[in-house]
């Protein structure tokens, strides 16, 4: 493989790395997309249990994150990692073999939690890897390998799902637990200590909740959480729009999903540059909001239009939304670390991602909705509520920023 060889990090470690995300990716990408065709088709699920057993598995994958910080702390973030790819792998042979119902719900919630600790144990290794820049460099890089391989993943699970047959979706989730597989020889492979953080004289003493007390931290996590229902608007409001309020064929979605996946490996680590710091990732988040209020203001006056013209705010309206992603997810990244001990960055990292899915999954889903479901007034409304968190959120993370530094001096 040539030509992939050549796009991928001559630095062994991210090199590794890489690949671990790519073809991990490729079967998550095949199996989510497969996943409630396989329940339905081969477990022989309706749709309502089905929709039951996923949103149950979901919840406990966002409670899930709250324990796996520590873990890391003490395990170290690669040993964790490792585990849990390998947890995810037989989580899901659990699942091709389960008798029934309640073994179903059992491996696809361990897959869930699994997943959960895999996100945060390999966002803490990245964590280790380098300086404020060159971390967040990292990581802009690894989404566009992920998204790589996550799009390839969706065109074999198109295959599959075309063909039909109980062997084609059963050898989609063969393949899922094969990257899991992968991902954990991949991680294995990854040189250097990645020690445990170093115990702290206070760990018997409500070390455990020293993420609780950093305030300044938890203001900005939640911050991050709001900001990131800009994904949500990328995902769902787009499928939501097409489905229920335009006159776009249904496939319009998958053609919005391939054009945020090509913009993301093309542009994400060169939008990830301008938010390698706190002030520029305070910038990056008004201009992401702003986006997302001009995306919201497309949708809210391109309802009404029919056949081809649509097509045009459509297109515009998905680049407007990608790109607001690739700002807000940027500028997340370097405030995760920037605002973390490092001594307990398993533990700071567990929280963030932890207040950003209890956020966007729980909430997401039902702004969004509620902006479809009112038409052009929702949208407007939508828009106004993004572009008035964006104008506040500079002079907050700034705020924020000073204190941590007065607070830093003090000690």
């Amino acid at each position: 493989m040539p030509g992939i060889s050549a796009l991928l990090p001559q630095d062994h470690n991210r090199r590794w790395l890489a690949l671990g995300n790519l073809v991990n990716m490729m079967g998550t990408g095949a199996s989510l997309a497969t996943l409630v065709v396989f329940l339905a088709d081969v477990k022989g699920l309706s749709l309502a249990l089905a929709a039951s057993v996923l949103a149950a598995a979901g919840l406990m994958g966002i409670l899930g994150a709250a324990p796996v910080g520590v873990l890391i702390d003490r395990s170290g973030p690669k040993s964790v990692a490792v585990v849990t790819e390998l947890v995810c792998a037989l989580a899901v042979l659990v699942l091709l073999a389960a008798p029934g119902t309640v073994w179903i719900i059992v491996a696809l919630t361990v897959r869930q939690l699994s997943v959960t600790a895999n996100t945060v144990a390999r966002a803490t290794v990245m964590g280790r890897m380098g300086d404020a820049e060159d971390r967040v460099a990292l990581r802009a890089y690894q989404r566009a390998v992920t998204n790589v391989g996550f799009g390839a993943g969706t065109v074999l699970s198109a295959a599959a799902v075309a063909i039909g047959s109980t062997e084609a979706l059963v050898a989609v989730m063969c393949l899922d637990a094969a990257t899991f597989g992968f991902g954990a020889l991949a991680t294995a492979r990854l040189r250097g200590t990645f020690r445990p953080a170093p115990r702290r004289a206070d760990e018997g003493t409500g070390n455990r909740s020293a993420v609780l007390r950093d305030w300044r931290f938890v203001l900005l996590a939640l911050l991050n959480a709001v900001c990131s229902l800009n994904g949500v608007a990328a995902s769902l409001g787009i499928s939501f729009w097409v489905v229920f309020a335009s006159d776009l064929p249904n496939w319009a979605v998958s053609a919005s999903y391939a054009i945020n996946t090509v913009l993301v490996v093309l542009l994400q680590v060169r939008f990830s540059k301008a938010s390698s710091t706190v002030h520029g990732s305070a910038t990056s988040l008004r201009s992401a909001g702003l986006l997302a209020g001009a995306f919201c203001l497309l949708l809210a006056f391109s309802g009404a239009l029919t056949g081809w013209v649509v097509w045009l705010p459509f297109v515009v309206a998905t680049v407007v939304i990608t790109v607001s992603e690739m700002w807000q997810s940027a500028a997340g990244w370097t405030l995760s670390y920037e605002f973390a001990d490092d001594r307990l960055l398993g533990k700071y990292q567990a929280a963030w991602h932890l207040t950003n899915d209890a956020v966007v999954k729980a909430l997401g889903p039902l702004v969004v909705g509620l902006a479809v479901a009112r038409g052009a007034t929702g949208f407007v409304v939508l828009a106004a509520a993004f572009c008035l968190l964006a104008l506040v959120t500079p002079a907050v993370v700034s705020t924020l920023e000073r204190s941590r530094r007065v607070a830093l001096v003090q000690s």
